[in-house]
């Protein structure tokens, strides 16, 4: 799958035989992609596919590289997403190694290797360890399969088919249906008009969503087109020469390009108890999918528009913590310790008694920490990824989703459950 999105792919080389045991390389596929967003040309990707013949089973080994230099908030922002995996010829992972850099530094590293049915995986992200095991399904495959199924089954995909795709950057599954169009006129990176076939391809948890890939007449995606919150994203087959030359010119912000803008501007807007918005993609027919809170509901008024109405939700002097017997297990995950949300660290459980050591009043407790990271984080870096909670308690930098990091670390070290929503 070439998702922008779904970014987190990524490398390191997983080797394919114990050592020592033959191994025979059968082929190579070499695949070079340029990437653009709105039509901005933000980055490249890299996929090489190998064929491995061992001790008479075979094996393929896929090495995926992608590269984006972007802007968030006006700041420069480069990240490197490289991955190895190792799946047999049905294309089930057997391993992989992952790494995620942003602006040059080592942010996310995992390695995942298959044992009896599980994918027992090891992240290491601001200095911990975490271990997760996920039962992998029956033909979970690669994100990379698909691809590979194309190329070589180009002459007999002319009916749906479904793959159920393990994605190693987020240990979870997508259900992805690809359905043959017929055959369209496309200009591609070459500036010359092409006819090749279309396959659209559908997320089943998604399914409004746009994305299709175009193919030659061996199997090739030749352009992959989506849709995502960003925008629209396309990648193009090109050579290794264009893939790699320079990023020149106008860079995307990313961030600016999510945002829209209230027309009037609404002034004091912090102030009133109630908000309306109306929030409207004209011919779109978007499928709307929004959770609800006690500080907002939303109201689909016809498939184009929808009501946003955002309440002003005031914290009580006073709260206790009583669990409801039906939330148990969801209040539970929201006092959990995880990879990026450390609240047992020794560090996060010092600063967490120490910004609240007057009181064992919950909602006081909440505002104490509250305004003490908001006045202790006075700088703003936004060309960094999402920190975790130990490396903001280190750095003391970062925007609104740091804040949320911390103060959610803070308060589950408090036991009092929080999340980030």
């Amino acid at each position: 799958m070439f998702c922008l999105l779904v970014m987190c792919l990524l490398v390191l080389t997983a080797s394919v035989s114990e050592a020592g045991a033959p191994r025979e390389k059968l082929e190579t596929h070499d695949s070079w992609f340029v990437i653009l967003v709105n039509d901005v040309r933000v980055g490249y990707r890299h996929v090489k596919d190998t064929k491995i013949k061992n001790d008479q089973q075979v094996f393929y080994r896929t090495e995926y590289k992608e590269y984006l230099k972007v802007k968030r908030l006006g700041q420069p922002l480069e990240s490197t997403n490289t991955l190895s995996i190792t799946e047999n010829e049905f294309g089930e992972i057997q391993s992989f190694d992952q790494k995620t850099e942003t602006n040059g530094q080592g942010d996310v590293v995992s390695h995942g290797k298959l044992q009896a049915g599980n994918m027992n995986v090891e992240t290491m992200l601001g200095g911990r360890n975490k271990m997760h095991s996920v039962k992998l399904p029956a033909l979970a495959v690669s994100p990379e399969y698909p691809a590979r199924y194309f190329r070589t089954e180009k002459s007999t995909f002319d009916v749906p088919i479904t793959f159920n795709i393990f994605l190693p950057g987020n240990l979870t599954f997508n259900q992805i249906k690809f359905s043959k169009q017929g055959v369209v006129e496309q200009k591609l990176y070459d500036g010359q008009v092409h006819k090749l076939t279309k396959v659209s391809v559908m997320n089943l948890a998604t399914p409004a969503q746009k994305a299709y890939y175009l193919l030659d007449d061996q199997g090739e995606i030749r352009y992959a087109y989506e849709e995502n919150i960003v925008g629209k994203t396309i990648s193009h087959l090109v050579s290794q020469d264009i893939a790699m030359e320079d990023l020149a010119g106008e860079q995307l912000d990313l961030t600016v390009s999510t945002m829209f803008e209230p027309k009037p501007m609404l002034k004091l807007g912090h102030r009133a108890k109630k908000i309306v918005y109306h929030v409207t993609a004209p011919n779109a027919g978007i499928k709307w999918n929004f959770s609800q809170s006690l500080s907002h509901e939303l109201k689909q008024i016809s498939s184009e528009t929808i009501q946003v109405t955002a309440h002003k939700v005031l914290l009580p002097e006073y709260a206790q913590f009583e669990p409801n017997k039906k939330l148990d297990n969801y209040l539970a995950s929201c006092l959990k310790s995880t990879l990026f949300i450390q609240s047992d660290a020794d560090e996060i459980v010092k600063l967490a008694n120490m910004t609240a050591a007057s009181t064992e009043n919950p909602a006081l407790i909440a505002r104490l920490q509250e305004n003490f990271i908001f006045k202790k984080m006075s700088k703003n870096q936004f060309s960094s990824n999402l920190g975790s909670a130990l490396e903001v308690a280190k750095s003391w930098q970062g925007d609104c989703t740091e804040h949320a990091v911390l103060l959610c670390a803070l308060l589950r070290a408090k036991k009092i459950p929080a999340r980030i929503a």
